[in-house]
């Protein structure tokens, strides 16, 4: 018996089994971290970089209050709420219906973010190879991959270093593992977009507008989660229509299914390009994450579009029959990616599209080692296939070891970076934000160190002079007027800023009292109005 996702009980028992597996190891650190939180500190429920996962945090808070669309409370700039964000709006909606923390919600879609992952990559990977053997090495394969950036965090643990700053990996969104456990913020938009792939491919087979109105569904919502993989699959579909085109091949019927592709994904593409592209706040997201080295960009494009070209004629000499084959979309898939990946200084895609990456490349390596039936013609081994079953054997052993020492070492070495890192908080800190929750406005303005500003912004929802270095507008000039102003050289200038941007309240930590130039007199117009052990708040008069 099928259920809606057209999975027998076998299948069904092997996604689920292997998905609990996967949430468990995941969760082990998470849960570690909890355990071993230093006294006086708490985990703040996530091992990214603090100022990133503070700025995913404070959409949702603000979903969790009762907005469906936000406001960037990271700049002080007047704006309307006009950013959504579906994943940030259900975390929110969750948190809010349920009545748990936005960090026990934000865990709730990472869980359910890694189950669809897994089940969009099944399901491609069960397009590809009719045997379930087959399909259960590749999709265990997928989940365990990681990569080797580990290595480098165990040399400097065994020789002794306190401080951990590297990441997890070089690129460790490419990896599905890494990204469930460690930035499971675009695991949604990866498995939509996976699926979105997968239905497109049906289409391929069936011809039939249904399979390519869905694709285009589903895609729709990959945008609304995270834009950079529907501006892939959109490239993606355009580039196939062209070589369809170019051989004289593309129907007015296969041209109607493929813009039944991009109906919907387009109105959710106008949205974004004219919210990151001519929005006076959010289009400042984009702008600050953009070129810094032209010259590297024009280099990558140098080297993708020959490539991709190149690929392109091969996928013409190998066009011998009409009929649609899966493999012949698979190099078109990897060979996009490859251009995308050395054109990110300008796409900002190569860590974006994450585990959407690993994909074809599972499957290109699945087509190696088994004798590759294709999805839609009759069967037809690979030139590399290893047909013996010794070879095969050790290749798999090699791959399951690999597999597992780097999921495993990537476990502990992140507990290494979480006490190294902003992984913990402090309690007082905590006390101070709740405090601020009940005793000021709804759109009181805080002046912070750039650290605690980024918090100010996740607990409690407040504006900030300066929050984000991606999301404050003309960040740089604003970090220079704020360590101008923490410096405390000027009373004059500092009165002067917090005039002209109408700041409300001024937030001292003792890591920052430390850092101050020389000590600061009382002013006549800072009242102090909170203090515990860590933090002292201000209003200014």
């Amino acid at each position: 018996m099928k259920n809606i996702l057209g999975l027998n009980r076998k299948e069904l028992s092997l996604v689920l089994g292997l998905w609990v597996i996967l949430i468990t190891l995941t969760g082990i650190p998470y849960l570690k971290a909890y355990k071993q939180a230093p006294p006086g500190q708490v985990f703040t429920g996530n091992f990214n970089p603090f100022n990133d996962f503070n700025n995913h945090y404070m959409f949702i808070r603000q979903s969790a209050e009762g907005r469906w669309l936000f406001k960037n409370r990271n700049t002080p700039e007047p704006h309307n709420p006009d950013y959504f964000h579906l994943e940030f709006l259900l975390i929110g909606k969750i948190a809010a219906a349920t009545g748990m923390s936005i960090e026990a919600a934000f865990h709730v879609g990472r869980i359910l973010g890694s189950l669809a992952l897994i089940i969009a990559f099944f399901l491609l990977a069960r397009l590809y190879f009719p045997d379930f053997k087959i399909q259960a090495w590749m999709l265990f394969f997928y989940c365990l991959g990681n990569g080797f950036g580990w290595l480098s965090l165990v040399i400097n643990w065994l020789r002794g270093a306190k401080t951990f700053n590297l990441p997890l990996d070089i690129t460790s969104e490419i990896h599905p593992f890494n990204q469930i456990f460690f930035t499971s913020h675009s695991t949604w938009a990866n498995a939509l977009n996976i699926m979105g792939m997968y239905w497109f491919l049906k289409g391929l087979k069936s011809n039939k507008p249904g399979a390519f109105w869905l694709s285009g569904a589903i895609i729709f919502l990959t945008g609304l989660f995270r834009p950079y993989g529907l501006v892939f699959f959109c490239a993606f579909v355009g580039l196939w229509c062209l070589i369809r085109l170019s051989k004289k091949q593309l129907s007015k019927p296969e041209f109607v299914n493929y813009c039944y592709c991009l109906c919907l994904p387009t109105i959710v593409l106008i949205y974004n390009v004219i919210l990151f592209k001519f929005h006076p706040v959010f289009r400042w997201w984009g702008l600050q994450n953009g070129v810094k080295t032209p010259n590297l960009t024009i280099l990558g494009l140098a080297l993708g579009l020959p490539f991709i070209m190149a690929l392109f004629e091969i996928v013409r000499r190998d066009y011998s029959k009409p009929i649609i084959r899966s493999h012949q979309v698979l190099y078109l898939w990897l060979g996009l990616i490859f251009v995308l990946l050395y054109s990110h200084r300008i796409l900002k895609f190569a860590f974006q599209l994450s585990p959407l990456m690993t994909a074809p490349i599972y499957l290109l390596a699945g087509g190696v080692l088994f004798k590759r039936e294709d999805a839609f013609s009759s069967p037809k081994p690979l030139a590399l296939s290893i047909q013996s079953a010794k070879a095969k054997l050790v290749i798999f052993g090699l791959i399951l070891v690999f597999s597992s020492l780097t999921s495993v070492f990537s476990l502990f070495t992140i507990n290494k970076i979480a006490v190294a890192g902003n992984a913990y908080l402090e309690s007082d800190w905590l006390e101070a934000s709740s405090w601020i929750n009940r005793n000021t406005p709804k759109e009181a303005r805080f002046i912070a160190s750039f650290y605690s500003g980024s918090y100010l912004t996740h607990y409690t929802n407040k504006i900030v002079f300066l929050g984000h270095n991606h999301t404050t507008i003309d960040f740089k000039n604003k970090l220079r007027q704020l360590n101008q102003f923490l410096s405390w050289k000027d009373p004059v200038f500092n009165y002067r800023l917090l005039k002209s941007w109408r700041i409300d309240y001024y937030w001292e930590d003792r890591y920052l009292a430390k850092r101050m130039l020389k000590p600061r007199k009382d002013l006549s117009y800072l009242k102090e109005i909170f203090r515990n052990q860590a933090v002292i708040i201000y209003r200014i008069l």
